[in-house]
């Protein structure tokens, strides 16, 4: 979900038609550095908006004795990683909108491919999936699937696929001004 929300900063504006007059009256450093930082905090809302529904979901419906379980500390350890992986999946959907710029293609790339592949991915071929962009922000967020990366490691894979989509982003960007 933080993927599409990303991703919808610059897609919607490119299908209303103001992108291009964005990139004219305030450049289009200025512009990608605007919306990577909105990207982000896109990504940490949907994460705090998550955490909260979920929260309030379960105390609802789960019993006492497993709610003071999911409750403690131990639960809450891994709090940071689901944070930090939501707005990782967030800045990767800003760079995908800047590279297609079209919100419907957009929208099938960061919504269905990672559930029809990537996900399925994960329970069947680990050792393939975790270097993929779904895998490496289920390995930061410590999700409970064999034959994902630890953590750090799969904070740097989940940054590469980010600069590497920012880096053709900016060159096919760049490529447009000529």
């Amino acid at each position: 979900m933080a993927t599409f929300a990303g991703s919808y900063l610059v897609t919607r504006e490119s299908y209303y038609g103001t992108l291009r007059r964005s990139v004219v009256m305030s450049g289009l450093k200025q512009v990608l550095i605007s919306k990577y930082l909105a990207a982000a905090i896109v990504g940490l809302s949907t994460a705090i908006t998550g955490i909260v529904l979920w929260g309030v979901s379960m105390t609802f419906s789960l019993p006492l004795d497993v709610l003071d379980k999911l409750l403690a500390a131990e639960s809450w350890n891994q709090m940071s990683g689901v944070v930090l992986a939501t707005i990782m999946g967030s800045l990767w959907g800003c760079s995908l909108g800047w590279i297609i710029r079209h919100y419907y293609a957009t929208t099938i790339l960061t919504l269905l491919i990672p559930l029809a592949l990537e996900v399925p991915l994960l329970g069947s071929a680990p050792e393939i999936a975790r270097w993929l962009p779904s895998g490496a922000l289920a390995g930061i967020a410590s999700l409970p699937f064999d034959g994902l990366l630890d953590s750090l490691p799969a904070f740097l894979v989940s940054l590469g696929w980010v600069l590497a989509a920012a880096f053709c982003s900016v060159r096919l960007l760049r490529g447009k001004e000529s």
